[in-house]
């Protein structure tokens, strides 16, 4: 049931140690070289002018705040069990999963994960480990 938000935890979990393990601070682009923080005297180019701005706006500091909003929205979307409509509504074992913040009617087979969270792995789906039943 949770195999979707356990792999993208890891995944979260790979872009942050990248992130932190890379300078720190917001990068600068200038002409078609980016100068990561306090490194004046050296740049990461020559590149194309389209790949040095995009470079410089997904710097580590960005990239640790996506981490962090993705995280939230984890949280934001976690499962619960919700009787079916064939559930027996006395007996929990007969429930299904369903998102706590998207669920509002009688639970259906396939309603976890939400179409929330399919739309946020979807980023991931060139990893290892993607799954194609958990694209939206």
């Amino acid at each position: 049931m949770d195999e979707l938000v356990r792999w993208l935890g890891q995944q979260l979990d790979e872009d942050e140690r990248a992130a932190l393990a890379a300078t720190q601070g917001d990068w600068v682009w200038s002409r078609e070289f980016v100068t990561p923080p306090g490194y004046h005297h050296r740049t990461i180019g020559p590149l194309e002018p389209g790949d040095a701005v995009h470079i410089a706006r997904h710097n580590p500091a960005r990239v640790l705040r996506e981490i962090d909003a993705k995280r939230r929205l984890l949280d934001l979307h976690e499962p619960t069990m919700n009787p079916g409509r064939d559930s027996d509504d006395d007996d929990p074992a007969t429930w299904l999963p369903v998102c706590s913040t998207c669920q509002a009617e009688i639970a259906r087979p396939g309603d976890w994960p939400c179409e929330h969270l399919r739309l946020l792995v979807l980023a991931y789906a060139d990893r290892t480990g993607y799954r194609e039943e958990w694209r939206p």
